[in-house]
Order: C-alpha cells, then sequence, then structure tokens
C-alpha cells in the first residue's frame, strides 16, 4: 500500500514509518518541521535501509500538498500533522485551529480532488479509519 504520512518527521510518525515498512508498505512523508527534525527521517532510513521520499510541506499549503499528489499516487493518508500541546493550545488558541482543523480540511479537499478516499486520523490514543 502506498501510504502518505502527516507529520511523519515526528515522534510519532518516525516510529509509525518503522512499522509501515516492516509491514511491507511505501511511505512518503510530509512534514513542514515546526515541531520536528528531519534528523528523524535519516535515523529511520539508516534503520529500514532505505530512503524515505520526504516533502517540507505544511499541510494548509495547498498547491505544495497537491503537488505531492499529483507526484505519487496514495491508497491512503496517516494524518499526524496537528499541534498538541495543550497549554499552549489554550494560550494560542486560534493558532491550534487553524493549523489543525484549516489543515484537515485542506487534506481532506487534496485527498478528494486527487481519488484518495482512506485516512487514518488519531483521537487522542485511539486511531480511527475513516473512509468515505
Amino acid at each position: 500500500m502506498n501510504i502518505l504520512l502527516t507529520g511523519g518527521a515526528g515522534y510519532i510518525g518516525s516510529h509509525t514509518i518503522i512499522e509501515l515498512d516492516k509491514a511491507g508498505h511505501s511511505v512518503v512523508v510530509v512534514d513542514n518541521l515546526l515541531n520536528s527534525n528531519p534528523e528523524s527521517l535519516r535515523r529511520v532510513a539508516k534503520i529500514i535501509g532505505k530512503e524515505i521520499p520526504f516533502y517540507e510541506v505544511d499541510v494548509r499549503e495547498k498547491d505544495a500538498l497537491s503537488k505531492v499528489f499529483d507526484e505519487n499516487k496514495f491508497d491512503t493518508v496517516i494524518h499526524f500533522a496537528g499541534l498538541k500541546a495543550v497549554g499552549e493550545s489554550v494560550a494560542k488558541p486560534l493558532e491550534y485551529y487553524n493549523n489543525n482543523m484549516t489543515g484537515t480540511f485542506i487534506l481532506l479537499d487534496v485527498m478528494r480532488q486527487h481519488g484518495c478516499k482512506n485516512i487514518i486520523f488519531p483521537k487522542g490514543r485511539v486511531l480511527e479509519t475513516l473512509t468515505r
């Protein structure tokens, strides 16, 4: 399966890449590197023995995200590109709404335009698979 992993350079994303690779899936990572570091992807590449296709793209950048979809055919998206610090979210609610809600809406729209109908979206500690 070809999978787009948003927020894939973060802690959870980098560990997810390893498990997806073990299961035989192909992964492409999109991350704006706001709360992550490309070094994590270099370390994962050493662990799995191959480079991970990476795009430094914010999911709110519709044109850039569309280009990623134009260049790849995805069966599903795993969406980890969200801000999650509780204290900061209270102090900066509009920034969190913009990143988390607007980013998700843009991602879903780009997915729809490219015929990708499957998304795995974290909800607390549970991953829910949503299909349309």
